[in-house]
């Protein structure tokens, strides 16, 4: 899968967090529910000066490597507002682009078998919606990166 090195400033998102970790699939069950719930709540109405209408998945808090447990925020790029609020560190980050939620778990599956080498200190998805938050028109994932890369094949680099 291919993806491009991209540098990303600082952001401050504003939105509501789980602590989860991927064995089991209980991330895959724990990020469905807090976005069923964001909506069902309407909390984006609770976020003040928004950067733009996009919504961001963010993966923060890594106590280790991806088996190891983290804290997933569902929210905006804004900010403030009466909701949790967590940093998008400023640095270097393979981003990698899916035209469907299904395409989601493709690209993680890339992400762990890429040729780089993660800071885990914050990934994040951009998701662009056409109304319907159940189906996004497009997923950005932005995964951090450190300068060097590990030795390797084919990565899917552009």
């Amino acid at each position: 899968m291919e993806y491009e090195i991209v540098t990303v400033g600082e952001k401050k998102v504003c939105g509501v967090s789980v602590k989860t970790e991927n064995a089991g699939g209980k991330a895959v069950r724990d990020i469905e529910e807090i976005w069923r719930g964001f909506f069902a709540r309407n909390m984006q109405e609770m976020i003040t000066g928004r950067a733009d209408d996009m919504y961001i998945g963010l993966y923060t808090e890594y106590e280790g490597d991806e088996s190891k447990p983290y804290t997933y925020v569902a929210g905006c790029e804004a900010s403030g507002g009466a909701l949790v609020e967590k940093t998008i560190r400023a640095g270097k980050y393979a981003k990698y682009t899916a035209r469907s939620g299904e395409e989601i778990g493709a690209v993680w599956n890339a992400v762990w078998n890429a040729a780089y080498r993660r800071k885990f200190e914050s990934d994040f998805e951009e998701y662009t919606f056409d109304g319907d938050p159940a189906q996004p028109r497009e997923i950005n994932i932005y995964i951090g990166i450190e300068e060097e890369r590990k030795s390797g094949t084919g990565d899917g680099h552009k």
